[in-house]
C-alpha cells in the first residue's frame, strides 16, 4: 500500500526511518523487498502517477541494497548496482533510515542515503529523480515482500517484523 500523511505538501527532501527484525532461522530467499520512499505528479489521493520509488531489497544472505525506479530507469534496478554495504541480521532489530533529496529538472543534482543503526552506510549523488517539475516525494510505498525460495526448499512461514514509519520533509 501507499501511505501519504495528510499534511505533506508536495516536499523536495524526506527522510523515512524504521526498524526492521528478522527473526533466527529466517530464510532470506532469493531476496526480498522492505518499505522505501515514492514520489508521483500529484498525491495518492488525487490519483497522482507513480515517478520513482526506492524500496530496500535483501539478497540471499542478508546483504541490503536501494532497489529504485527512476525515470530513466523504468524496469527498476539497484541504485549502485552492488549491494550498499549492510546486512539484515537475523535475531537483531536493525535501524534504517533513507533521505531522498528530488534533484532540479533538467540536472543530475539529487542525492539517496541510507542509515543503518544510525551509521551513513551508502550515499549516492548525480541521481534524477525527475524530470518534470509536477513530482515529489509523495510517501511511502509500504511494501514487504519475501522472496522466492530455492528449489526444494520448505523454510516454513516466515516473519518480518516492523516499528511504524516515521517520516519527515522539508
Amino acid at each position: 500500500f501507499a501511505w501519504t500523511p495528510q499534511d505533506l505538501g508536495r516536499p523536495r527532501a524526506a527522510c523515512l526511518a524504521y526498524a526492521v527484525f528478522v527473526p533466527e532461522g529466517f530464510t532470506f530467499g532469493k531476496g526480498g523487498r522492505l518499505p522505501g520512499l515514492a514520489g508521483t505528479t500529484a498525491t495518492v489521493a488525487e490519483g497522482g502517477e507513480p515517478a520513482f520509488s526506492t524500496r530496500y531489497t535483501w539478497g540471499a544472505g542478508g546483504e541490503a541494497d536501494i532497489h529504485t525506479h527512476l525515470p530513466d530507469w523504468p524496469e527498476g534496478r539497484s541504485i549502485g548496482n552492488e549491494r550498499a554495504g549492510f546486512a539484515l541480521e537475523p535475531g537483531k532489530w536493525t535501524s534504517l533510515e533513507q533521505e531522498v533529496v528530488l534533484n532540479s529538472p533538467g540536472k543530475s543534482d539529487g542525492i539517496i542515503r541510507v542509515w543503518r543503526d544510525g551509521r551513513l552506510a551508502f550515499q549516492k549523488k548525480g541521481v534524477t529523480f525527475r524530470t518534470k517539475p509536477s513530482v515529489a516525494i509523495a510517501g511511502v510505498m509500504a511494501e514487504a515482500v519475501a522472496g522466492e525460495q530455492p528449489p526444494g526448499s520448505k523454510p516454513g512461514p516466515q516473519k518480518i517484523w516492523m516499528t511504524p514509519f516515521e517520516l519527515r520533509w522539508q
